[in-house]
């Protein structure tokens, strides 16, 4: 019993210590911040960029930079570098290189080996083939001999099938002449009746496009007039439902969660400078004017220098912050969980009414 006892208290020791390495590993996970900053700048029209994303800042960490033709792009694990997404892959193509060149090498010998026994074949072939290539000549020279008599009998017949055939098209000029010749006598100038005729056809034809026009305008603004109906319904069912209790309880929640979603991922510090100028001093300061209005509400992390002699525009901004696991979640179940939620949703949709 004692050694049962042993054996239990051992396993329930290592079942606990893998209990809390979970516990632990998902508090980690959930709690512990991925913190990122982001950094660019714009100068003599070259951009140039830097982001960043920490985890446990020792642990793990993912950047990328961008600057002129530049790239690059780096995980790292305690300093390690895990992988790199702009990197050329070197020794993949010096292994692939060396397994092409040992099937390249195969192949030449597989090929002068064919080629050997092609050639010792076509050769055999060629002595067979020879009484018979002798025998085939024999016969067309016989051939030839005999051609020039019926060369001149084909001759003959050609020559006179080309004269019927010039006869022929002579024959037809001169009827196509005298039909030519009657047309413009036979012709009669159209009558009176036949221009009246006429002019009432393209009066008809008129009417009927301007009747076709006409239409065509009427159901448009039918169509028209149908959809303005349709909005208009549309609109007085989005007042009605945004004058209800629920509804407005309902936003009210979306509107928390954003901001406690926004406070969690959003940026904690930044700063963005500008410096600019148009080359001419009256539209600088004019521009200058209109941000005076708006530099108490974006002082704090903004900061304007303007330059009323030359025509420049340079900035740089950045910013960071970090996000929580824990935030995302937390938001997510709330839109997909929550009742309140869920009857904004089904309310906001156009079919929410036919539902009713």
């Amino acid at each position: 019993m004692s050694i049962l006892l042993t054996i239990l208290k051992i396993i329930g020791i290592a079942l606990l210590v893998l209990l809390a390495v979970v516990i632990v590993l998902l508090a980690l996970l959930l709690f512990a911040p991925f913190c990122y900053r982001v950094q660019g700048s714009f100068a003599e029209g070259k951009p140039a960029g830097k982001a960043e994303l920490r985890y446990l800042f020792p642990l793990l960490r993912v950047s990328f930079s961008y600057e002129g033709d530049k790239k690059t792009g780096v995980i790292r694990l305690l300093g390690i570098k895990l992988f790199d997404f702009f990197a050329p892959p070197k020794q993949k193509k010096a292994k692939k290189n060396k397994k092409g060149k040992q099937k390249r090498q195969k192949e030449k010998k597989k090929t002068g080996s064919k080629r050997k026994a092609n050639e010792i074949i076509e050769s055999d072939t060629q002595d067979q083939q020879r009484p018979a290539m002798q025998e085939n000549e024999r016969s067309a020279e016989q051939s030839e001999r005999i051609k020039p008599e019926t060369a001149a009998a084909d001759s003959m017949e050609k020559k006179s099938q080309e004269i019927t055939d010039l006869k022929a098209d002579t024959i037809d000029t001169d009827a196509m002449d005298t039909v030519t010749t009657d047309t413009p006598d036979s012709q009669e100038k159209p009558s009176l009746w036949q221009k009246i005729q006429l002019w009432i056809c393209k009066i008809k034809e008129w009417a009927k496009k301007f009747w076709q026009t006409i239409s065509g305008l009427y159901h448009k603004t039918i169509s028209l007039r149908q959809k303005w109906e349709g909005i208009k319904t549309v609109l007085s069912y989005y007042a009605e439902t945004l004058k209800k209790e629920e509804t407005k309880s309902a936003l009210r929640l979306a509107k928390n969660t954003l901001k406690k979603l926004w406070k969690s991922v959003g940026p904690r510090k930044g700063r963005l400078r500008v410096h600019f100028g148009t080359g001419d001093p009256g539209s600088c300061g004019e521009i200058c004017a209109f941000l005076g209005m708006v530099y108490p509400f974006i002082g704090n992390y903004v900061m304007i220098e303007p330059e009323m002699e030359q025509a420049v525009f340079d900035c740089d901004v950045w910013f960071r912050g970090h996000i929580t696991v824990f935030a995302l979640l937390k938001a997510g179940w709330v839109v997909l969980f929550n009742p309140e939620i869920k009857y904004l949703k089904e309310v906001m949709k156009p079919s929410g009414k036919e539902d009713k």
